[in-house]
């Protein structure tokens, strides 16, 4: 008997295993098309800032001699000259970003470079990533954070970043006519929480009650729940933290995640 029950107990953990794995692999599909998507526009003004640089060399080299241009002409297209170059650092810095966010999802979790990470290094991949995600349902975000951005939390980021979001689009999802989210990040009792809030309606008493313990959803038919469960296990394996849920039908959901502070 005990040797079937260590056998049973490492088949659950190979399912639990493998269906966080599949909750990855399918977010990451979904944040794929959204990361292209970003990129288009920073090309885009990267190539017209090149071009009015161009332009600029140009008018430069050839006002050189001409009596008829001043200094202060002189010093007006440098200054155009510096914000054309101000401008393709920015969109390459974001294009960084983007690249890095690409990369943290296609990173195994096992070999995840990132054993730490701050808050800033978090709002920047999230902010990346929900932009687009969020405007398919017409919901806004609205974020208060009261932490330093320097503050160190210890877990791999990929992992921190699948659970927020998949908990945020739970909730722009419960919106049927989209609607405001609320993202806070404070710091009570040497703890960083996570505090994610909607007016979508709640969630029924018997779903919540088995939320984290069962692959159970509130999303009719095409609801797998493994959002939600698979959240839950990240947080308590990864983090060594835990995720409570308030909720009240017809009013909304708060999902309080809390891990301990660095």
């Amino acid at each position: 008997m005990l040797a079937e029950n260590k056998v049973l107990s490492m088949k659950l953990k190979q399912i639990h295993e493998t269906m966080i794995d599949n909750e990855r692999l399918y977010f990451m599909g979904r944040i794929l098309g959204s990361i292209t998507h970003n990129m288009k526009t920073p090309l885009m003004c990267i190539g017209t800032s090149i071009q009015s640089l161009k332009e600029l060399i140009n008018e430069y080299s050839n006002s050189i001699g001409d009596s008829l241009v001043t200094n202060d002409d002189h010093h007006d297209i440098a200054k155009d000259m510096e914000v054309a170059a101000d401008n393709i650092y920015q969109y390459l810095v974001y294009l960084k970003d983007l690249a890095l966010t690409l990369k943290d999802q296609t990173v195994s979790r096992s070999i995840s470079q990132y054993n730490s990470f701050t808050i800033d290094d978090l709002l920047k991949r999230l902010n990346i990533i929900l932009n687009d995600q969020l405007k398919v349902y017409r919901c806004t975000m609205n974020s208060q954070h009261n932490i330093d951005g320097n503050t160190i939390i210890k877990g791999k980021l990929i992992s921190l970043i699948q659970v927020i979001c998949n908990l945020v689009i739970n909730s722009a999802e419960a919106y049927e006519n989209g609607g405001t989210i609320d993202f806070k990040i404070d710091e009570q009792n040497g703890k960083v929480q996570f505090i994610i809030t909607d007016c979508a309606g709640g969630i029924p008493k018997d779903i919540k009650e088995k939320l984290f313990k069962e692959l159970v959803t509130n999303k009719g038919k095409d609801g797998t729940g493994i959002g939600v469960y698979s959240s839950y296990q990240i947080i308590k394996k990864d983090f060594m933290g835990d995720i409570e849920v308030v909720s009240e039908e017809g009013i909304g959901t708060t999902f309080i995640i809390s891990i301990p502070n660095s």
